[in-house]
């Protein structure tokens, strides 16, 4: 996992998994928009997390319609582009 993204993901396993948490890959078959992560937090959290290579990347049209269909029906999706987001979404939706 060279890439910025891969390092990003590989980092947000990690956190996740200090926790006590279970993460796993996602994809989706024969179809597209998966987000990258599933996490399963203690305490019965579960998180869909989408990583992108930096802050400034946003989800293509196709992620950002699956987010909102999978929100719709309470699910919890985030979008983080850093270790920086990664801490903060830890930081603030569950410590």
């Amino acid at each position: 996992m060279s890439t910025p993204e891969g390092k990003i993901q590989k980092y947000a396993k990690e956190r996740f998994e200090a926790l006590g948490g279970l993460v796993r890959k996602l994809s989706y078959e024969n179809r597209a928009g998966a987000p990258d992560l599933l996490v399963i937090l203690p305490g019965g959290i579960i998180w869909f997390v989408e990583v992108k290579k930096d802050e400034n990347t946003k989800p293509d049209p196709h992620q950002l319609r699956e987010h909102e269909r999978m929100c719709k029906r309470g699910a919890n999706v985030f979008v983080v582009g850093s270790k920086k987001q990664v801490d903060k979404l830890i930081e603030h939706y569950y410590i």
